[in-house]
């Protein structure tokens, strides 16, 4: 199969799962009304457990939302489908290996973060902050943000702009082993095995050195589009909110099923 029908066959399997698919952008919108909720509390009942707490839940939906598209995917294999009700069961193997190689994207980006003076600006931002009369009472994120100087905020988006460009790169990297691995766990079963990054390699040399990096490639520029799309949306109104998890819901399907076809596909 070519890269472009891989692509063809990727964009249509949203639609042909459009029950599920409804499902998993209403799941993201839900996160996106509560991060827009958490960003406008009041600074005083703001705290490190609450912030721990909604990380925690955004990520277990996301993780919902990853079953119901390799339920669908399963389905599409004519293989036996995930039950719902052992969803948490056969599940748990599912999020160690996603949380490993998530936070390996992190690190990734941390470390890249050194070089596009990202740690120095959010400490000019955050040192500026420190020294605002803040009301507890009703200050939030947003009035904070506006009460910083222009220059310093400046410099503080512009390095944080190429720090996601290195996070996005990263992340659509890890997820893409991610992916390949966790086709390839359900052939083997093996989670130490499933979690060393190196095992990779017989994969993507299965695949076609060649082949994976035109893919990843491909890829990675759709992804990269739409991500600018998504941006954009969530400057402007409630709307431009519902169309951005509509998009994002795409991705996640897009983005599974078309590592999946190339896994398999080694024509």
């Amino acid at each position: 199969m070519r890269t472009l029908d891989i692509i063809k066959n990727s964009f249509k399997f949203p639609l042909k799962n459009y029950k599920y698919f409804i499902l998993v952008c209403i799941i993201y919108f839900i996160i996106e009304i509560s991060d827009e909720y958490v960003m406008h509390i009041p600074i005083k009942n703001i705290s490190i457990l609450l912030i721990f707490s909604k990380a925690i839940i955004d990520f277990i939906m996301m993780g919902i939302c990853l079953h119901y598209v390799l339920h669908c995917i399963n389905i599409e294999e004519g293989h036996h489908p995930i039950k719902i009700k052992s969803a948490f069961k056969e599940g748990i193997s599912d999020y160690i290996i996603e949380i490993y190689y998530i936070l390996l994207s992190f690190v990734l980006t941390a470390i890249g973060a050194l070089f596009t003076g990202f740690y120095s600006n959010l400490w000019n931002v955050l040192n500026y902050s420190a020294t605002l009369k803040l009301d507890t009472q009703a200050d939030n994120i947003i009035t904070i943000i506006g009460n910083v100087p222009v220059n310093i905020l400046n410099n503080f988006y512009t390095s944080l702009f190429f720090t996601m460009i290195i996070f996005s790169v990263a992340f659509i990297l890890m997820f893409s082993f991610c992916t390949l691995i966790k086709v390839s766990y359900i052939e083997t079963e093996d989670l130490k095995s499933a979690l060393n990054p190196l095992n990779i390699y017989p994969i993507v040399k299965k695949i076609g050195f060649k082949r994976y990096i035109k893919f990843f490639f491909v890829i990675t520029l759709i992804l990269t589009c739409i991500m600018v799309i998504i941006s954009l949306l969530n400057e402007h109104t409630f709307m431009g909110s519902i169309i951005s998890c509509i998009i994002e819901g795409f991705i996640i399907f897009f983005f599974t099923y078309s590592f999946t076809l190339l896994y398999h596909d080694t024509n």
